[in-house]
Formats: structure tokens, C-alpha cells, sequence
């Protein structure tokens, strides 16, 4: 998962402080009817019913660069296909069979989000409260349940003020238990 160092926030207008959520445990879509799951992607943002920064869905990514993305990982399981069965390998090729089984995954996490993506009046929601109200900030996305930003500049307290950054080299390191939500952005128990 990498290192994170924790980051602690301040606004000098409200003298307000707060930790950066730099680390979130992992978080999957699950359906139940076919036993997918799929990351859910997942950026920083300010709830406010939560009154935190916390990590929320992140619907940045246009239906059709999802689209575009699933025929890129179907076209691509296709050629391996037609490589490995042209040769009749698939039995003696392990790396073949580990290659096609992650293409498979791939395929079905794509199909899983662009289910959820194209369900009527779905909004984003806040991974923790279940909230839509909330502002997100898609410039800072989590990344293998890593916060990837490494100096958020261009974040806003709710008076207006810039927050200043403060990092520790502190870091703590802890496995966590994925949380499961359905396709409609309920947390499953």
C-alpha cells in the first residue's frame, strides 16, 4: 500500500484543525445476485452532514471513458484468446491463465461500475454518513486505499480560507476491514 504520512489541516480564519483522512480502508461495490465486487473509486471530500473531510464516490470519470475502457480489456482478453487457444497452451501456460483471470476481473469490476454509474437519479455518496450533500474534490483521489495528493493546495474550508498543510512523518500502518456497499450506495454488513 505504500507509506502515507498523515496530514493535519488548519484554518486561520476559524482556527479550526482536523486530520486528512490519508488513509480509508478498502471499499467495494458488491451485488449480491452475481457476487462481483468492484473498487469503488473514491476521492477526498468535505460532508457536511460528517462536518469532516472524509473520503466520498468519485463520478468524475465520464460513462463513456468507462465504456471506452471495458472494450480496451475485452479486445485485449479477446487477443489472448485467440493466441493461446491458436496454440492449444492454455493448459501449459500458467502465466496465460493468471493473465486471462485478472483480464476477467478487470472486465467484470469495468461492467459493475458502469452499472452503478447508469442507474436512473444515482448520485455519489458520502463513504461514511451515506450523504449526498457534500463537495467533492476529484483532483484528490485515494488510490489503493492511499490518499495520492501530495500537498492539498487548492482545498477550502467552508468560511472560504485556504487550509495550511501541516505533515508528520508519523504514519501508522494498520489492516483494515473492507467495507462492502450495494450498486444503489447502501453499506452492506
Amino acid at each position: 500500500m505504500g507509506n502515507c504520512p498523515s496530514v493535519y489541516l488548519h484554518c486561520e480564519l476559524c482556527d479550526v484543525s482536523m486530520a486528512l483522512p490519508n488513509r480509508q480502508p478498502p471499499m467495494f461495490y458488491s451485488d449480491e445476485t452475481s457476487q462481483l465486487c468492484a473498487p469503488i473509486p473514491s476521492c477526498l471530500g468535505f460532508c457536511d452532514v460528517c462536518q469532516r473531510l472524509i473520503s466520498v464516490e468519485d463520478f468524475s470519470t465520464p460513462v463513456a471513458t468507462l465504456r471506452q475502457q471495458l472494450w480496451a480489456l475485452e479486445q485485449q482478453q479477446h487477443r489472448l484468446t485467440q493466441q493461446v487457444w491458436s496454440r492449444l497452451k492454455l493448459r501449459f501456460w500458467p502465466a496465460s491463465q493468471r493473465q486471462y483471470a485478472e483480464l476477467s476481473q478487470q472486465i467484470a469490476a469495468t461492467e459493475l461500475l458502469l452499472r452503478v454509474r447508469q442507474m436512473p437519479e444515482r448520485q455519489p455518496r458520502c463513504l461514511s454518513c451515506g450523504s449526498t450533500a457534500f463537495i467533492g474534490y476529484p483532483e484528490y483521489p485515494y488510490r489503493d486505499s492511499c490518499f495520492l495528493a501530495a500537498t492539498p493546495e487548492t482545498l477550502r474550508h467552508s468560511c472560504g480560507e485556504l487550509w495550511q498543510a501541516r505533515y508528520s512523518d508519523f504514519s501508522c500502518h494498520i489492516r483494515t476491514t473492507p467495507y462492502y456497499f450495494s450498486l444503489s450506495g447502501d453499506k452492506l454488513l
